[in-house]
């Protein structure tokens, strides 16, 4: 497949992409200065199936992977358009911001993105979206998505991490991530293993109350 690629004008995204990246680059202490993430900015539906390689539910908008050169987002343009989402400009570079996590997050866990609750919740956490949602009552879903996405994975897995990194410090978050790249691949009760190791404590619902 081939696509006509140009570089874009667009100086605000540009100043967001400047300032996650060095948002993100304290954050996991990743200096990344060669070779750094790309965005590629998808015209519309179809692009996006094309790239994906299968048709695309209609909120999905982006998408970033360190193995596929970067980020990829649906354009501001067509952006309400070809999705069931609203557009916003503080919407759009938390989206920019949250792909670019995962490229970051990728280089400590070899870009094994298991169990998907951290890998998104981490992304979210980075990116400001807890700030902008409503935190449940109680988080006790988040854990049933170790391979699979679903409705309560994006309500709760970011007030996970949140709340991980508040009670514990980043370091060991940090730490974690590493120890996915020593020992994957692995199983759910594998992870809850690694988990313990780390944080001394057993994974469960009751460690985030």
């Amino acid at each position: 497949m081939i696509f006509d690629l140009a570089p874009s004008s667009d100086s605000k995204l540009l100043l967001a992409y400047k300032d996650s990246m060095k948002d993100l680059g304290e954050f996991f202490g990743i200096n990344w200065t060669k070779n750094p993430p790309l965005v590629f900015l998808v015209k519309d539906r179809k692009s996006i199936n094309e790239i994906i390689g299968q048709d695309t539910a209609d909120w999905l908008v982006g998408w970033g992977s360190r193995l596929r050169g970067g980020v990829f987002l649906l354009s501001k343009e067509n952006y309400e358009k070809e999705s069931i989402n609203k557009y916003s400009d503080e919407k759009y570079y938390g989206l920019l911001k949250h792909e670019l996590a995962h490229c970051f997050a990728d280089i400590l866990t070899g870009d094994y993105r298991r169990p998907v609750w951290l890998s998104e919740g981490l992304a979210q956490y980075l990116s400001g979206e807890c700030l902008r949602r409503g935190k449940p009552v109680i988080l006790n879903h988040f854990l049933d998505y170790f391979e699979t996405e679903g409705e309560f994975l994006y309500r709760e897995s970011g007030f996970a991490v949140e709340l991980l990194i508040k009670k514990f410090g980043k370091e060991k978050l940090l730490e974690l991530l590493r120890k996915i790249n020593e020992s994957r691949p692995f199983k759910n009760s594998e992870f809850g293993n690694i988990f313990e190791i780390i944080y001394q404590q057993k994974l469960s619902y009751s460690l985030f109350k």
